[in-house]
C-alpha cells in the first residue's frame, strides 16, 4: 500500500510537470550556456590550437503549484559541443529528475543528478570557469554515482541546509549503491560546508570554507579520500589521498542546487530547485 501511494504521488508530479506550460500557476524556465575558448594545448612534445568546449549545455526546469504548500517539479539538462554541434553521448546525461517539495518539509528528488557533496565543497569555491574545461579542478576525488538516485534537500534551519542521497544498484553486476551527504551553512560573509560520499569501500570527506571581503572572496577546501588510489590504479597501498585547493578569484554564488545563466520562457518565472 505504501509503495502504491508513493508511486501515485510521483505520477501526479509527472503529470503536473507535463502540464506546466498550460497552467497559470506553473513556471517553466529555459537556461543554459555556450562556453568555449580558443586554446593552444601542449601534450608531450607537440602543440595544437583547439576550440575547447567548457561544459556547454541547455536545460529546462519547471514547477507546478499543487496547493497547500506542495509543489511538483522537473529538470532536464543536455550537454553539447558548440564548436561541432555534437551532442553528449547520453542526451539528458547532465541531469534528469522529478521532485516533490513541501514548503515546511523539504524536497524529495528522483533521477540523475550531480553529487551535493561535490557542490558543497569543491564546486562551491571553484571560481574559475565553473570548474570546467582544461583548467578544472584535478584534485577532487568524485566518489558518488549520479544515476538512479533518491535524494532529499532540507529546508533552511538557522542558516543551514542538509542534503542526503542514495543510489540504487538495481542488481547490476559490480554496481554498488552509493551514499552522499552534504551540509551547507551561511551567516553573512562566512559560508561553511562539508560533504561525504561512499561507494563500496571507497569513501571521501571534504570540508570547505569561504569568506567574502567586499569585492573579494577567499575560499578553499580540503578532502580526505580512502582507497581512491586502489580503485583507480594497480597500486596495493591503502594510504588515503588528501587534496587541498585554494581558488583565489570571485564569482557570484549560485542558488541550490545549481544553475549558470538562465532565460525564462515568456509565461514563466524563475523557480527552484535548479
Amino acid at each position: 500500500m505504501k509503495r502504491q501511494t508513493l508511486l501515485r504521488a510521483f505520477s501526479v508530479a509527472g503529470l503536473a510537470c507535463g502540464a506546466a506550460v498550460a497552467s497559470a500557476q506553473s513556471s517553466v524556465t529555459i537556461y543554459g550556456r555556450l562556453n568555449e575558448t580558443v586554446e593552444r594545448q601542449t601534450a608531450g612534445g607537440s602543440s595544437v590550437w583547439v576550440l575547447q568546449n567548457n561544459s556547454s549545455r541547455i536545460g529546462f526546469k519547471g514547477t507546478e503549484d499543487m496547493g497547500g504548500g506542495l509543489a511538483a517539479g522537473f529538470q532536464i539538462e543536455h550537454g553539447f559541443s558548440p564548436d561541432t554541434g555534437a551532442a553528449n553521448a547520453v542526451f539528458w546525461g547532465r541531469r534528469s529528475e522529478v521532485n516533490l517539495t513541501a514548503s515546511s518539509a523539504g524536497t524529495l528528488r528522483l533521477g540523475n543528478m550531480v553529487s551535493e557533496a561535490y557542490y558543497a565543497t569543491a564546486d562551491y569555491v571553484s571560481m574559475h570557469n565553473h570548474d570546467t574545461g582544461t583548467s578544472s579542478d584535478a584534485l577532487y576525488a568524485y566518489v558518488s554515482s549520479n544515476t538512479n538516485k533518491i535524494a532529499y534537500h532540507s529546508p533552511t534551519f538557522g542558516g543551514a541546509t542538509v542534503d542526503v542521497a542514495r543510489t540504487l544498484g538495481e542488481a547490476r553486476p559490480g554496481v554498488n549503491p552509493t551514499y552522499d551527504l552534504a551540509v551547507n551553512w551561511a551567516n553573512g560573509p562566512l559560508q561553511l560546508g562539508a560533504g561525504y560520499a561512499k561507494d563500496g569501500d571507497v569513501h571521501q570527506l571534504a570540508l570547505r570554507g569561504l569568506y567574502e571581503f567586499g569585492a573579494f572572496t577567499l575560499g578553499g577546501y580540503v578532502q580526505r579520500c580512502m582507497r581512491w588510489a586502489i580503485r583507480n590504479s594497480t597500486s596495493t597501498s591503502a594510504a588515503p589521498a588528501t587534496s587541498v585547493a585554494w581558488p583565489a578569484a570571485r564569482r557570484a554564488r549560485r542558488p541550490w542546487p545549481t544553475t549558470t545563466s538562465s532565460a525564462s520562457a515568456p509565461r514563466s518565472t524563475a523557480s527552484t530547485p535548479a
